[in-house]
């Protein structure tokens, strides 16, 4: 059985994220933007980003309802349950599928990249 699990993590890691080299920190930023906004909510984009040490051009547009790609893609995965843990040879080989689809466009070996699925069937009985 392939042991790979989406986890929020790991959906996050899947984007390329400008300024940043880990993708995951934008989602961390925005969580945490979130939480001092609700425990602050009369702040405006300048005082939450003093609270938050973060540029205040990255506040304003998470004030306007912007939202990081990695941040947005975890919270679609969560609405749809796809973290539950969905503990199948099926989920995994197509959640492995779909990873090395997508990040095929990044692969430094480029359109060389094949995926062969097996030829053979599993016995269902």
């Amino acid at each position: 059985m392939i042991t790979t699990k989406l986890t929020p993590k790991s959906l996050a890691r899947t984007y390329n994220v400008q300024n940043r080299a880990d993708p995951w920190d934008a989602v961390e930023d925005y969580q945490e933007y979130l939480d001092v906004a609700a425990r602050h909510p009369d702040s405006g984009s300048s005082a939450l980003a003093s609270k938050l040490e973060m540029p205040r051009g990255r506040i304003r547009a998470w004030e306007n309802g912007a939202k990081p790609d990695p941040a947005r893609a975890v919270e679609v995965a969560e609405q749809r349950g796809w973290f539950e843990g969905v503990d199948s040879d099926e989920f995994a080989a197509l959640n492995q599928l779909v990873a090395w689809i997508l990040s095929g466009a990044r692969s430094p070996r480029g359109p060389t990249s094949r995926i062969s699925p097996s030829t053979t069937r599993p016995n269902r009985a």
